[in-house]
């Protein structure tokens, strides 16, 4: 599905959000499948909200 957008929009970011119930190592995972797919920008995403 990245590669197809990408496709269109080649300058597409990924802004990757996951809360704390989220192991670190999924993020990393799905982070490294976006690069294997193209994505060149990404950046990690953060609610100020939540901290303490």
């Amino acid at each position: 599905m990245l590669r197809e957008r990408l496709t269109s929009q080649p300058g597409l970011a990924l802004h990757v959000k996951a809360d704390a119930s989220v192991e670190y190592a999924r993020v990393i995972e799905v982070m490294d499948r976006a690069k294997t797919a193209g994505v060149a920008k990404m950046a990690m995403v953060t609610d100020p909200a939540l901290k303490p």
